[in-house]
């Protein structure tokens, strides 16, 4: 079975593919496990359910062991980075091989589709 996907879901599809296409042109070596990103972002309500207390969210980062946590760059896969104090009185992360720093955005990530859901007519 095709999913139809609706025209707001089917520009946003769009939008989404062209904008990876232009970040694997930018960065064709990035890690590939992590896209990029240097590693896993996570979150989730760690409250028991029935509970009366307050709900909240946890996050958690796990480093990727194929870039981050060898020293790589995530962009090109091999630089490191090097800590060089930036513009806002910080230290920031710079690759002298591709010029990529730790606050560049790794691979974006495709739209959440539920046209799947949707009956069909």
């Amino acid at each position: 079975m095709t999913i139809a996907h609706t025209p707001e879901c089917q520009g946003y599809n769009d939008a989404s593919k062209a904008a990876i296409a232009a970040y694997f042109a930018d960065w064709p070596d990035h890690c590939k496990r992590c896209g990029g990103w240097g590693g896993f972002h996570s979150t989730c309500d760690p409250s028991p359910a029935g509970v009366t207390l307050g709900h909240g969210t946890m996050e958690d980062f796990d480093t990727c062991p194929d870039c981050t946590e060898k020293g790589l760059c995530t962009r090109c896969m091999v630089g490191r980075l090097i800590f060089v104090d930036d513009p806002a009185g910080g230290e920031t992360g710079l690759c002298r091989i591709c010029g990529a720093t730790d606050l560049t955005p790794g691979c974006p990530e495709p739209p959440e589709c539920y046209c799947w859901t949707m009956e069909e007519p």
